[in-house]
């Protein structure tokens, strides 16, 4: 595989099997969640890599595992609100899909950068983690890794592979983010057709 594939290729497929055996559950309620989440997680690190190779090639072997770590806090929440809902001394009221989705839309950025950062995971996959929602006026516009994994992140609810509350609200290419990258339609389309291809989008 690795004479196929290439060393860093061959990495990216042992990083995502090892990675996967997180996402899963025992709740009938939490394991779609988690499936959605790690397609999601695996999607944006798919469209990272390709983006990197084509715009930034010098940090393309960060670029698969930044795209993936980047929503790790929801997996966090997702596993201690699985953890809460078995423990009956809590009393908790039946929890709903959407209060869910706003729990994890809410929290997971600071929780992702604090776990990575306990993890001991270099800096740029921290800040990735923390600042990966932020807006254009308050991001760091020389973290081009972070400026990549926000465009794959746009172009993953593009193709609809988002977590339900993530709809893209705008047009990708009118976006700050994707001016500041520089990306031009046709890479934009070309990333799109790329990543529902690797997903088995149709």
């Amino acid at each position: 595989a690795i004479t196929h594939l290439g060393v860093k290729e061959s990495g990216n497929v042992v990083t995502s099997a090892t990675l996967s055996k997180n996402f899963t559950s025992n709740d009938k309620q939490m394991q779609p969640f988690m499936l959605q989440l790690w397609r999601h997680n695996l999607g944006c690190a798919i469209g990272t890599q390709w983006l990197c190779n084509i715009v930034h090639e010098e940090l393309s072997a960060q670029a698969f595992l930044a795209g993936l770590l980047h929503d790790f806090g929801k997996l966090i929440l997702l596993s201690a609100i699985e953890k809460a809902k078995k423990d009956r001394t809590l009393g908790l009221p039946p929890l709903t899909n959407q209060l869910i989705y706003e729990t994890l839309s809410k929290f997971h950025a600071d929780q992702g950068f604090n776990l990575l950062e306990e993890m001991k995971l270099p800096q740029e996959y921290c800040s990735v983690a923390r600042d990966h929602h932020l807006t254009y006026k308050n991001i760091d516009k020389k973290n081009v890794l972070l400026n990549l994994v926000q465009i794959a992140n746009m172009v993953c609810k593009e193709v609809g592979i988002g977590m339900s509350i993530d709809d893209l609200e705008t047009d990708l290419l009118e976006t700050n983010e994707a001016k500041l990258l520089g990306l031009r339609k046709e890479t934009s389309e070309k990333l799109k057709e790329y990543m529902k291809m690797k997903m088995r989008i149709t």
